[in-house]
């Protein structure tokens, strides 16, 4: 069923992506089982052990296809943390909606992660977008007026760009918006340090 259920829901509605490969591990055991006992049969000798040799090539290759991938390695949110720093002024982070807890975690400035359901005004002075790659800047309608980019570097696989305002004060931040940007990930979320709601 941990199989069945899946493919059905991806054959049903081939453009949603409800398959979520750590799901499946559950599943992994009974097939491994059935494969051996497949390859162990007296008729199927010669072939279940070229099936098994295929298999197990298959599995070492992929293995050592997925520890030298860089595409396929986490991202590194400690590398990221340090190049975004403390806080001078109250900022937002907007980047992927998984990674928001990694970078929180290596932050030390007690971070906090917001949605527009919760009804606060936040009001802030920096907005670092992380994005997955190179990710074009984002259009002025999600900051607003006031902020121009002072940064923009690579951190492993992952770029942060950093807009500051220009001159005194905070401007309040377009929290329903901003999490529209484009940074190469399904979903993004924000993180806010610095700061408090008014």
């Amino acid at each position: 069923m941990t199989v069945v259920i899946p493919v059905a829901i991806g054959l049903l509605a081939p453009d949603k992506n409800y398959v979520l490969a750590r799901n499946l591990l559950p599943a992994l055991v009974p097939l491994l089982v059935a494969v051996t006992v497949g390859c162990t049969l007296r008729g199927a000798r010669r072939s279940g052990t070229i099936l098994a040799a295929a298999l197990v090539a298959y599995s070492l290759g992929f293995s050592v296809w997925a520890n030298t991938s860089p595409a396929l390695q986490r991202p590194d949110w400690s590398a990221v943390a340090a190049a975004i720093g403390e806080p001078t002024v109250p900022r937002a982070m907007v980047t992927w909606t998984l990674g928001e807890a990694s970078l929180r975690y290596y932050l030390s400035t007690g971070s906090i992660q917001v949605q527009p359901s919760d009804g606060f005004r936040w009001w802030v002075g920096e907005v670092d977008f992380i994005s997955d790659g190179p990710a074009p800047p984002p259009p002025s309608k999600l900051l607003g007026a006031g902020f121009r980019q002072v940064g923009f570097e690579q951190v492993g696989r992952l770029y942060v760009r950093r807009y500051t305002r220009e001159g005194p004060g905070l401007a309040p931040l377009r929290l329903g918006r901003i999490r529209d940007a484009k940074l190469g990930f399904r979903t993004n979320g924000v993180l806010l340090d610095g700061i408090s709601p008014r």
